[in-house]
């Protein structure tokens, strides 16, 4: 999908003179990579889609702070940033796991995965397994550095 810039400062010029529609409209036009973004971010479904919400309520609180020299998804992606690290400091829920690590049963060994509460069908599950891996590896990469990393490999 290629990006209008134009049409964004169009947009949110509209929003600030009264037009709220247009903020929608924005809304619409960047949601989901917001969402993805705060999603690799936080690894949680709901609280992606809780820090989506709350950029778009920032975004269009601090409008009239946007440059118009600046693009417009960068500064979203600049807010969820900010806020997805201030919801990780928040839950002190910064860690590292080891990639190597298994949990243990009674019965047998598994490797440390994290829940899909999706059922995956069996087509999925070369696709299931190679995103397991990613996610492991990603989150493995310091907090500082993983928002570097996700938006070069992601958006």
């Amino acid at each position: 999908m290629v990006i209008n810039q134009s049409n964004d400062v169009v947009l949110i010029q509209e929003t600030l003179s009264g037009n709220k529609s247009s903020f929608a409209v924005l809304i619409n036009k960047y949601k989901n990579k917001i969402f993805n973004l705060c999603y690799r971010m936080l690894s949680n479904y709901h609280n992606a889609e809780d820090i989506s919400q709350e950029v778009f309520l920032q975004a269009y609180k601090k409008l009239g702070e946007f440059k118009v020299g600046q693009k417009f998804q960068n500064w979203l992606f600049t807010i969820a940033l900010n806020l997805c690290r201030n919801k990780l400091r928040r839950d002190n829920i910064i860690r590292f796991i080891s990639i190597d690590k298994k949990i243990s049963t009674e019965e047998d060994e598994f490797p440390l995965e994290i829940a899909d509460k999706s059922p995956t069908p069996e087509e999925y599950l070369i696709q299931e397994e190679e995103k397991k891996r990613i996610h492991y590896l990603v989150h493995s990469i310091p907090v500082k550095y993983r928002p570097v990393f996700l938006l070069r490999y992601t958006e």
